[in-house]
């Protein structure tokens, strides 16, 4: 018989009782099961299918670094961790009270989730945001960090390439109609992320919708 007590008992309190009384062995196979069938979709995107979308297959890839001596490889990996530390410098510029150990942080979890799993850029993003958030970063904070650190980035390598082929259809040397496309296109693209970031920085109440958004 039910009580007056147990009527009145949310159904989401009862749900939530219900998943905490599982057996642990439940939750934790939920979760083997989860964290496998996550390195599996990775596996096969890297084993497989990334190598024939880019023609270059895994047996080549260590053929070159088998040829690479110790020294090397250590020199490579000094100029790699001494680029990300130099970025440490513009994460902290452009997201004020962010210590440098902790956008060092953002920049290795942010990167290792980007190049890791399918849409990638989307959930290192994501991560980032829920980082801050627990760092105590407002939403406009991290709006603004994303935009000046992402942004700039996208529009260095769409300036680029754009005003290289601007130069070539100045001079006439450009007489594809496909590349004369890719031109017009990119300069339309550029100027498009131009728009929002000049947009973002007008104002916090333009950079809290463009974050929302």
């Amino acid at each position: 018989m039910q009580t007056d007590a147990d009527a009145t008992v949310p159904e989401a309190s009862r749900g939530s009782d219900a998943r905490r009384q599982r057996p642990t062995w439940w939750r934790v196979a939920g979760w083997a099961l989860k964290v496998g069938v996550g390195f599996a979709v990775v596996f096969g995107v890297y084993h497989t299918v990334l190598p024939l979308i880019v023609g270059a297959p895994w047996a080549g890839v260590l053929d070159v670094l088998s040829d690479l001596s110790k020294r090397q490889v250590l020199l490579l990996a000094l100029i790699w961790f001494s680029g990300l530390w130099a970025h440490t410098f513009v994460l902290t510029a452009a997201l004020p009270r962010l210590t440098h150990r902790r956008a060092l942080t953002l920049s290795l979890t942010g990167s290792a989730v980007s190049n890791l799993v399918p849409m990638g850029g989307a959930l290192g993003i994501g991560l980032n945001y829920w980082m801050t958030r627990h760092w105590g970063f407002s939403k406009p904070a991290f709006t603004l960090y994303t935009l000046v650190t992402n942004l700039w980035d996208v529009m260095a390598k769409l300036a680029l390439p754009a005003l290289a082929l601007a130069a070539l259809l100045l001079t006439g040397d450009v007489t594809h109609p496909q590349l004369a496309n890719v031109a017009e296109v990119s300069m339309v693209l550029l100027g498009l992320l131009l728009l929002v970031m000049l947009t973002a920085l007008s104002s916090e109440r333009a950079t809290a919708t463009i974050g929302r958004l």
